[in-house]
């Protein structure tokens, strides 16, 4: 399914991060912990720095071209399989490429789709905590633009790179049926506290999350235009 993962893979441990310093790092947990205890590379297209798992994660979906696959983000991976990665990825990250590694012994690429998945709905502040307001009051199409703004960093950065990868899946639409209204489906639980005591308020909630990604992907693409 596509070429090897070394074969796109680009060597920055050089900017490798956590905490605010740049130094040699331990492997640290990646996952269900706050952004600045993980290691982060820079990006030119962001503010911050973006954690290297997610990055090295959609490296290797594009590497699999799995990008292009029917249901991709959509379609379930095995959960055990999941969690194995996912634990080799939380003891053994201190660089790209030691990520790299662990991920050319992926068998399911939908292992990696999961993953980034998981990793935003497992931090503990979901990056649209701090516009959920006003994400609750929108009768319709609100600014996004203006809410994601005022989203605080590394939030604005996260939220950003990931309507970047939202569009870069939707440019394959024809060949993975993912659509900019299925692609916000299925990501948008991911994205914000939902009141799990509350099975009626966290449905309507819900809803009003995933048009808003839906919006926020239509109006980063537009931006991208122009």
């Amino acid at each position: 399914m596509g070429a090897a993962f070394g074969c796109c893979s680009k060597e920055r441990d050089k900017d490798k991060y956590v905490d605010g310093e740049n130094c040699p790092l331990e492997a640290t947990p990646q996952f269900g912990v706050d952004v600045s205890r993980v290691v982060c590379e820079a990006d030119s297209k962001h503010k911050s720095r973006i954690p290297v798992v997610l990055t090295v994660l959609l490296n290797y979906l594009r590497c699999k071209n799995a990008l292009q696959l029917e249901g991709i983000f959509r379609v379930s991976a095995n959960d055990d399989e999941c969690i194995s990665l996912q634990n080799q990825l939380n003891r053994t990250v201190s660089s790209p490429s030691s990520a790299q590694q662990i991920l050319e012994l992926c068998n399911d690429v939908h292992c990696a789709s999961t993953l980034i998945k998981r990793w935003f709905r497992e931090l503990p502040v979901p990056v649209l905590s701090a516009i959920m307001g006003d994400i609750q009051t929108s009768l319709g199409q609100v600014d996004v633009g203006k809410l994601i703004f005022q989203l605080p960093e590394p939030q604005q950065s996260l939220v950003l790179w990931f309507l970047d990868m939202c569009i870069e899946v939707n440019s394959y639409e024809a060949q993975n049926l993912m659509s900019i209204q299925n692609i916000s489906l299925v990501m948008s639980p991911n994205l914000a506290p939902l009141n799990q005591n509350d099975p009626v308020e966290a449905l309507t909630l819900s809803g009003k999350v995933q048009s808003f990604i839906q919006y926020a992907i239509q109006w980063r693409a537009a931006q991208a235009k122009h």
